[in-house]
């Protein structure tokens, strides 16, 4: 019982880093992906439209909301910012159910979950 416990601690805490690290940059890019036809589109002119402008959008973004620390900047003067931590505590507690999951789930391990030995 001791292992399983043990296991289940292992598990949690990798999937409690891994949402740590991957959270700021996915608001960042939800925030780009979304948001690309606004301001974020009109700073590189119109090279690129549509879907692909979306995901580049978003990958530039996904970098400067991890560099801000969850704010995303309009203008290059840092006057006015987008707050974007409301999404960042859901999305770290849905990333973390989901990591802890797909790793039992790869394991094999769903009888811990549902508390049946094999």
């Amino acid at each position: 019982m001791r292992e399983q416990l043990k296991l289940h601690r292992g598990y949690i805490i990798v999937s409690l880093i891994l949402a740590v690290v991957l959270t700021l940059p996915g608001v960042g890019f939800y925030y780009g992906f979304v948001s690309s036809a606004e301001g974020v589109g009109k700073t590189f002119g119109n090279g690129l439209g549509g879907f692909s402008w979306r995901i580049i959008s978003g990958l530039f973004c996904a970098i400067l909301v991890t560099f801000e620390g969850g704010y995303m900047p309009h203008n290059e003067g840092g006057t006015a910012y987008t707050n974007l931590r409301h999404l960042i505590i859901p999305t770290f507690f849905a990333l973390s159910a989901l990591i802890y999951v797909v790793i039992l789930s790869l394991l094999g391990l769903e009888r811990l979950i549902h508390g049946k030995d094999q």
